[in-house]
């Protein structure tokens, strides 16, 4: 059973309250305490599942933004972002790993081995709210996502989500992800045509896409589950014409829609910027990254893994979110001189709002 957070206030406790119906209402943007310039469109239909939510998960949310504005640094992180599987069936055009996969630098592809998952988990029981279950691979390529959802529910984390292409995302994996209790499911769908989504998620088929999110949702509704939906969108050149019509669509048929720009290149990568005056980031006092093989670091910018932090097959969570490497990137971000750490001096996302 996850602890409540220490230092952010128990929250009065949620009415029930039944899904809301779909509002044709315009979307009102909620723009998240991240970097990066994503914003998130939440409907009534968000609010009303996530009102039904425990005490706990509300303190968790209250911290993931009160914790990095206060440089208060956790027992634990907040959320762990493992990566169960770096295996994908698409080459998407703006994303990294397809790069990486052409020009030989990508790991090799595997799926994290179930003794050292679910080592992970024991160590979260009590004091890791969050769990995301992917990073750069699709998660319903791993034969055991199914197990790690229940066996991280039955060990109390309260927010277990992941995001998905959805090609895989048949009928019958749907009935079972589902039943796992997963809290959250975020579907990547960047454009709003065929033409323009076939050629951006290269593999990928608009219409069965389309038709397995509805399927989902169906399902999610008709049985009564809990699972907040969400629509993301990585507005590129070739898609932007389309976000409007894009997100009045998704609007109606899902409980978020995001919104993010491309991003021109990671951290990590070798490129000069511009150092921007006060700004600091909110990751390295919010999460963590575990690779299939156990490699940790500090964000999700790190493709090139610049500033690992351990292995987790030698180091425990606590010693790593302790440690000196750890420390001393909170420190320099706490003084917003980030550019004192040559990972994060290269990275875009203090320059994409």
């Amino acid at each position: 059973m996850y602890h409540p957070l220490p230092s952010a206030p128990a929250a009065a406790p949620a009415p029930a309250a039944a899904p809301a119906p779909a509002t044709t209402a315009t979307p009102t943007p909620r723009t998240n305490p991240y970097p990066g310039g994503f914003t998130e469109y939440q409907s009534v239909r968000w609010h009303a599942r996530i009102a039904q939510r425990s005490r706990a998960y509300h303190a968790y949310r209250r911290a993931w933004e009160d914790y990095p504005a206060a440089r208060h640094v956790a027992s634990m992180p907040l959320c762990l972002d493992l990566e169960t599987t770096n295996f994908c069936n698409l080459k998407c055009t703006m994303c990294w790993r397809t790069s990486a996969i052409a020009d030989g630098t990508f790991d090799a592809l595997q799926h994290m081995p179930w003794d050292l998952y679910t080592s992970l988990i024991d160590q979260c029981e009590g004091d890791v709210p969050s769990l995301k279950l992917n990073y750069y691979g699709e998660p319903l390529m791993d034969l055991r996502l199914m197990d790690r959802i229940v066996y991280a529910k039955r060990h109390g984390l309260l927010d277990v989500q992941l995001n998905t292409n959805a090609t895989l995302l048949t009928h019958d994996r749907a009935q079972r992800l589902l039943d796992t209790g997963i809290d959250g499911v975020f579907f990547s769908v960047d454009g709003h045509t065929a033409e323009t989504f076939n050629a951006i998620r290269v593999g990928a088929s608009f219409e069965k896409v389309l038709d397995n999110i509805e399927g989902f949702v169906t399902l999610r509704d008709q049985g009564h589950y809990n699972t907040v939906t969400r629509v993301n969108f990585v507005c590129t050149p070739e898609n932007e014409s389309e976000w409007p019509g894009y997100l009045a669509f998704w609007h109606e048929r899902v409980d978020a829609v995001g919104m993010a720009p491309v991003k021109p290149s990671w951290g990590g990568d070798g490129h000069e910027r511009t150092i921007v005056p006060d700004w600091s980031c909110a990751m390295p006092w919010q999460r963590m990254i575990i690779s299939p093989t156990g490699v940790v670091t500090p964000c999700c910018e790190d493709n090139l893994r610049q500033y690992v932090l351990g292995d987790a097959h030698h180091t425990t969570l606590h010693d790593m979110w302790h440690g000196a490497k750890l420390t001393a990137l909170r420190e320099a971000h706490a003084r917003c001189a980030y550019h004192e750490i040559a990972l994060c001096r290269g990275c875009a996302l203090p320059h994409m709002g």
